[in-house]
């Protein structure tokens, strides 16, 4: 990223409608570009907010009727499982004397309060301070390893176990991520309306936010955790901290040519390309060609590779550091460059096709292309970019383009809101929802599932 910018165009951010996901997205965003870094001019960011109705940034059980029953299902076996347990005996013992009456001074995974609710007290007097504390017995650390460990598993073993489950509490989200690596590779424009600009208003040609290149939304504990439990990347992990976050990263190997060059065939180390400058940019001249956005593309999208101003306006040292770089991989560039035709019709565009239902053409514009994913700075590992032939020659934590769709592809929501209303009429026949990972065989999660 660039050390000075003049606006935020390269850069989406995105919250849910709850005020401190977005006073995250703020506080990180100054975090990156404080002010001796931002030009005089720098105008305010735009930040976009869906309505809670829309909002996929969080498993969204208030609006989304199948979730929420899979969501209670699912958190009932956790009760049935453990509500008997030595475990839970354990905790009645320690801190059962502060429970309410109502609750029979027991503590239970359905009790009032609920164990997660008690587990967001203790982890939030912990960040707030000394002034906040309860007695010392919440603090127990067998307390705590047993209120987080069956945490984990009521919010989110549905994750790991259930495709439908998956589909709508963090699918469309995931589908958001994949579109917008999509369009980075095809370099495609947008497929929604240019945000910001002048006036702040929706449309074309208003300025907005047109070359992004980093994507930031605050979002919650229970989207992270469904995010990587989604991938069957979280196993055995604790609920996520505060501060927690995860980051999704695209690199394209580098050219078979550069071996011919002379330069190593491997290295240990990623390099990124230097992004385009943010500095305002000159009126077009007559004549001069200016390329505009495609008519379809990502959920985020850039210009198309052949932009003149996005060619010339960069580092006229960043093909150096691009192309002479030890290493094999480096993060995708906008440059004339680029293997993927601009050119590429909008009937043509991957944008969120399944990859089953990709052309021969459209398989090979993925080739090359890889993802990784960090969790808090840790690499975390998706089971099936384990396989040989679906990483970087042997590296699990860096999983091909084309597994890591397919893996994501298996359940993404084809229309989110009509799946939210289907299925439930069959569970309302009887008390128990019968669902696979409750009644029947488990779908686990991170695998390619066949004919993806």
């Amino acid at each position: 990223m660039p050390s000075l910018i003049a606006n935020a165009d390269l850069i989406y951010l995105r919250s849910t409608p709850l005020p401190r996901a977005l006073e995250s997205v703020q506080q990180t965003f100054w975090g990156m570009y404080p002010l001796t870094s931002r030009t005089a001019a720098f105008p305010a960011p735009t930040i976009v907010t869906r309505t809670p109705a829309d909002e996929t940034l969080f498993p969204n059980d208030g609006n989304c009727r199948r979730f929420a029953q899979l969501s209670r299902a699912f958190a009932q076996r956790t009760a049935d499982r453990w509500n008997d347990s030595d475990d839970m005996k354990y905790l009645t013992r320690l801190i059962g004397k502060w429970m309410p009456e109502s609750s029979d001074k027991k503590i239970a995974v359905d009790s009032h309060p609920r164990l997660s609710g008690i587990m967001d007290t203790i982890n939030s007097t912990l960040a707030h301070g000394p002034e906040t504390r309860l007695p010392k017995e919440f603090y127990d650390s067998r307390a705590r390893e047993i209120i987080e460990r069956i945490g984990v598993e009521e919010w989110f073993s549905g994750y790991n176990e259930n495709r439908e489950y998956r589909m709508l509490g963090i699918g469309g989200l995931i589908g958001d991520v994949v579109e917008r690596m999509t369009s980075k590779i095809e370099g495609a424009g947008l497929s929604i309306n240019e945000i910001g600009g002048e006036n702040g208003r929706l449309g074309m040609g208003r300025g907005g936010e047109t070359g992004i290149r980093f994507a930031l939304s605050g979002c919650h504990d229970t989207t992270l955790a469904g995010i990587l439990t989604s991938l069957g990347a979280f196993g055995g992990e604790k609920w996520p901290p505060y501060t927690s976050h995860i980051a999704f990263e695209l690199f394209k190997e580098k050219d078979h040519g550069d071996a011919a060059k002379g330069h190593p065939s491997d290295a240990d180390f990623l390099t990124p390309t230097t992004p385009a400058s943010t500095e305002p940019k000159s009126q077009p001249q007559q004549g001069d060609q200016v390329s505009k956005p495609g008519f379809f593309a990502s959920f985020l999208g850039l210009r198309s590779p052949s932009s003149s101003t996005d060619a010339n306006s960069r580092d006229p040292s960043s093909n150096t550091s691009a192309t002479s770089s030890l290493s094999p991989l480096s993060t995708p560039s906008l440059s004339r460059s680029s293997t993927i035709s601009p050119s590429v019709p909008p009937k043509d565009l991957i944008a969120r096709t399944p990859h089953s239902e990709l052309s021969e053409s459209q398989k090979r514009r993925l080739d090359g292309y890889y993802v990784r994913i960090r969790y808090n700075d840790r690499v975390m590992k998706i089971p099936a970019c384990a396989q040989p032939g679906n990483n970087y020659r042997g590296d699990a934590s860096l999983c091909t383009f084309e597994a890591f769709k397919r893996v994501a592809d298996g359940y993404v929501p084809k229309n989110w809101k009509v799946q939210c209303g289907q299925n439930i009429e069959d569970a309302a026949k009887g008390s128990l929802v019968s669902a696979p990972g409750l009644d029947q065989p488990a779908e686990w999660a991170g695998q390619i599932e066949e004919g993806s």
